[in-house]
């Protein structure tokens, strides 16, 4: 195992890669990751694909309490690169809490993220 994943206890940790249902947003696809320990929902990470897959914006991921400070929110964000391997990422905003997570995150394509490159490049 190699990245967030490689931390990850042997809690039987399991990953899905689902659909969610929102309002439409300009043909953009909702789509969801969803954190499964034990048999229990640990967390999500809900995001929306631009219609050519080549741009996604995050709208929301969460662990829930229990389940935090297991690298969970890692694993998921790394699923979301791994499964959009060529796509620009728009990471949203952050709440305190997702501000001291993404600190310590560490962003597997940064070239990627939109937060890092210059508004007229993104609008390309």
């Amino acid at each position: 195992m190699t990245g967030a994943e490689a931390q990850l206890d042997n809690a039987g940790t399991a990953l899905w890669l689902t659909g969610w249902q929102i309002e439409p947003v300009l043909g953009w696809t909702s789509r969801r990751v969803l954190a499964v320990v034990g048999g229990v929902r640990a967390g999500r990470l809900d995001y929306v694909v631009h219609p050519d897959g080549q741009a996604l914006s995050v709208w929301m991921l969460e662990v829930e309490p229990r389940f935090r400070r297991r690298n969970l929110a890692s694993v998921m964000m790394d699923a979301l690169y791994a499964a959009h391997p060529t796509a620009w990422i728009d990471h949203g905003g952050r709440t305190e809490d997702g501000a001291r997570w993404w600190d310590r995150y560490a962003d597997p394509a940064p070239e990627r993220n939109i937060h890092n490159r210059p508004p007229q490049e993104w609008a390309q």
